[in-house]
């Protein structure tokens, strides 16, 4: 068995919209959409187009246009706005150039595209000093460069800081060089491997175990244009509900119900802010999914319901296995469908799982999520909000699934008979995610007013449109706090703006220090759920001691002081696909410090928040302020930092290094017991000192359905000249009506603000003391707590309606 290249081309032609090229064995087409995302698909004579899972909408049906074919003897060009794509004649070879003539990508022209066997591969040249960075949930380090990953998704249990694979498969990722980005999505759910430069100092490339080979070429200039393409491509996150964003709490497992009852209390007693408790697999009967137990659970709708009064929702686990038992419903409807995983000869395949003996609902079809969906009804019945699905990768005892196993999967092919099979191979990668898609389905059928909350674990490009994420079974280590910070910039990276980690750690026991310290970073995280395994110690934040309780409270607190913020950014990757934790790589591409070991974890929440992830054991940490005209801000102290240096930042076990962007703003709130609770009617304005102008919005809707999609929401626009000192806050947008009547504008690092004008009246701001955290108690005597940081801000109050325009 030798590689074969795709040869020469023998003939070409024009479609409407496509150039269609004839090759020896198969046939390429090269498509072009009217924002200059370029389709090109390489199929053999003897295969089926499959359906792609990850596209928001079918190819087809986006603008495509085709750009007029310029002809040499030796290549092919069309040119198009971004640069020109040549085409080699003599071995099918692409060369994608910006306007400038630099080559953004090349295939390798001895190798290009073509075939090893069944398996289909891309090679392309490794240009100079090339960085790779994306495929989503992957470890290691930022850059990809000089490491080959494997796409398939496994159960990777305690996995380690360079463990591959792991839970999903994004195969999607940017190329970044000097002065120039682009970005390369593989729509192919078949096990794969990309290789970016591992052993050899050739090419990267792209090798799958089979179909035809699909990729989409992003030519960028900036990696901001290339993710809202990608996003544009493969969808976007739904605006989650308002709760999904407070606390979350979860173990495996808290059961009876009485202890899940005690746990609600607890947070309540002691006033620490809350929203989600989770039930794992002990609520259910002998593990058997949609069922719960009859001991342990024997009122759900109660529990529900006395969990809601005190402003708690409920998560269940849902795992994929149903077990083979006649006098169980579940399994009698599965096999009446006939939806579920087959061997070759028709018969069932099955594995062992939590419940016993297991069948698998087929999700990639039609007829399984609906099944799913259906299914459901009975969490319905008792109030279940939210849906987490587990073990989806597939898992089994064993971890080694046959390749034989057929799944249903979907063709693009007209002729394609119904009822066709193909192998596991072709679609594990996408089971986990159409699983969190046929309960996503099921959220929407019986709950049709509530907008869906569906966690999953595994997941392939386009996931994104169905559910959030957490990166697994993670280790309880200083390692894993930091890897976890990388897992979540990367999935931002490729679509998953919902993303967080089992922050404590799910294997092992966090010391102390480093619950605190993740509690910290967790809470400058889209999602904030904290999760531990069975056997090791409670991992609620008085579990830790009276120290670590209060550092948490101060965080979690802080979350919820956020929310109007965070609410604002997670509309914002819904609407554009730029992520909530937002890795520097994002803005600052070509600097050598994003791909710093030392500065790598570092990100921006949302526009304004600079975070420095750093472990639990170091008082101080390294930080990198990237250039930013007006430098940056402590959060704290409001100390001021100038832009593009490297410097050492406190770290002691009270305090996470986060610092504000000069210029920037962010809003706040009091915080609530959970998100539903209105601590005051006072909506808070922070402006940091800068230059230039800063343009936003502030955000606001019922929080809970889908009114805002109608205009039942509230958006106000928010300028900021720096330059001519003002501000205009303006008109309303919308028919929901804000629940805060006042506004208090804080600013920050202004030393000299006299009056300011207010509508065109003056009027003199006060000064305001600040402090983001409370004061830490003391429980030892002879120890010393220092005090906590404060700073003083200028405040004016105002009504918070109509136009506001200040000027100073």
């Amino acid at each position: 068995m030798r590689y074969i290249p795709s040869g020469t081309i023998l003939s070409h032609h024009l479609t409407k919209t496509a150039l269609v090229l004839e090759l020896a064995h198969g046939t390429a087409t090269i498509e072009v959409d009217a924002l200059g995302l370029v389709k090109v698909q390489l199929v053999r004579h003897d295969q089926r187009i499959p359906h792609s899972y990850a596209l928001a909408k079918p190819w087809s049906s986006r603008q495509l246009r085709l750009p007029e074919v310029q002809e040499t003897p030796e290549e092919l060009v069309w040119r198009l706005d971004w640069g020109s794509i040549h085409i080699r004649i003599s071995n099918l070879a692409i060369t994608y150039c910006n306007t400038s003539g630099e080559v953004l990508m090349a295939d390798d022209d001895g190798l290009g595209m073509g075939w090893l066997g069944d398996r289909v591969g891309h090679y392309k040249v490794l240009q100079p000093y090339e960085r790779f960075v994306g495929l989503g949930e992957k470890t290691g380090n930022l850059d990809r460069w000089g490491r080959a990953y494997t796409n398939w998704n496994t159960d990777a249990f305690g996995y380690g800081t360079e463990t591959d694979p792991i839970y999903a498969s994004i195969p999607f990722y940017m190329g970044v060089q000097a002065g120039k980005v682009y970005g390369l999505f593989y729509d192919s759910t078949w096990k794969s491997e990309i290789n970016f430069g591992a052993s050899n100092h050739r090419f990267s490339s792209f090798l799958a175990e089979g179909g035809p080979l699909t990729y989409y070429f992003f030519a960028g200039p900036t990696p901001r244009q290339i993710i809202s393409q990608y996003t544009d491509l493969t969808g976007r996150i739904d605006l989650p509900p308002l709760w999904a964003l407070g606390l979350q709490q979860c173990r495996y497992s808290y059961y009876p119900s009485e202890t899940v009852l005690q746990l609600a209390q607890n947070y309540r007693r002691k006033g620490i802010p809350a929203d989600v408790i989770y039930l794992d697999i002990h609520y259910m009967q002998d593990f058997k999914v949609f069922t719960w137990h009859g001991q342990d659970f024997s009122d759900p709708v109660g529990l529900v319901k006395a969990l809601k009064e005190l402003g708690f929702r409920v998560v269940v686990i849902l795992d994929p296995g149903i077990k083979q038992d006649d006098t169980y419903a579940p399994y009698q409807r599965l096999k009446e469908t006939g939806a579920y995983l087959r061997y070759p000869d028709g018969t069932a395949y099955t594995a062992s799982v939590w419940p016993g003996k297991c069948l698998f609902p087929d999700f990639s079809t039609e007829e399984g999520r609906n099944y799913w969906a259906q299914e459901m009804e009975i969490l319905k019945d008792a109030g279940i909000a939210g849906f987490w699905t587990d073990m989806n990768e597939i898992a089994s005892w064993g971890q080694a699934s046959p390749a034989i196993i057929e799944m249903g999967l979907e063709s693009e092919s007209a002729t394609e008979p119904d009822g066709e099979r193909y192998s596991h191979i072709e679609g594990r990668n996408i089971y986990g995610a159409q699983m969190a898609k046929a309960a996503k389905m099921g959220s929407q059928l019986h709950y049709p007013d509530k907008r869906s909350f569906v966690l999953t674990r595994a997941a392939y490009a386009g996931t994104q449109r169905h559910a959030a994420i957490w990166t697994g079974d993670n280790t309880a280590s200083d390692e894993h706090l930091l890897l976890g910070v990388r897992l979540q910039n990367s999935l931002g990276l490729s679509g998953m703006a919902f993303a967080g980690t089992d922050i404590g750690g799910f294997v092992g026991e966090a010391s102390p220090d480093l619950f605190a310290r993740w509690v910290q970073v967790g809470c400058f995280s889209p999602l904030m759920r904290i999760h531990s395994m069975i056997d090791s110690r409670p991992s609620e934040p008085w579990a830790y001691g009276e120290r670590v309780e209060a550092i948490a409270k101060n965080y979690i607190k802080l979350r919820y002081r956020l929310l109007p913020y965070l609410y604002q950014i997670m509309r914002e990757a819904s609407i554009s696909g730029i992520p909530v934790v937002r890795s520097l790589m994002i803005d600052y591409p070509h600097h050598h410090a994003t791909y710093d070991h030392r500065y790598q974890n570092q990100y921006f929440f949302g526009p304004s928040f600079l975070i420095i992830p750093c472990v639990s054991t170091q008082a101080y940490t390294a930080a990198w302020l990237p250039p930013h005209q007006g430098g940056y801000y402590c959060l704290y102290s409001g100390k001021h930092h100038a832009d593009n240096q490297e410097l050492p930042l406190a770290s002691p076990p009270e305090m996470l290094p986060v610092l504000v962007r000069a210029g920037s703003y962010y809003w706040t709130q009091e915080p609530g017991a959970h998100t539903s609770d209105q601590a005051t009617d006072t909506i808070t304005l922070h402006i940091y000192h800068g230059r230039g102008k800063t343009t936003g919005t502030y955000y606001e809707d019922e929080g809970e359905g889908f009114g805002y999609k109608q205009g039942h929401c509230l958006v106000r626009k928010l300028d900021i000249n720096h330059q001519d000192k003002t501000l205009t806050i303006h008109q309303p947008v919308g028919s929901y009506l804000s629940k805060f009547k006042q506004i208090s504008i804080m600013f920050h690092g202004y030393d000299h603000l006299g009056s300011v004008m207010v509508d065109g009246q003056p009027t003199v701001p006060q000064p305001r003391t600040i402090r983001v955290l409370d004061q830490a108690p003391s429980f030892d005597p002879l120890g010393y707590v220092p005090p906590v940081a404060s700073q003083t801000a200028m405040a004016i109050d105002l009504p918070f309606v109509g136009v506001i325009k200040l000027s100073w």
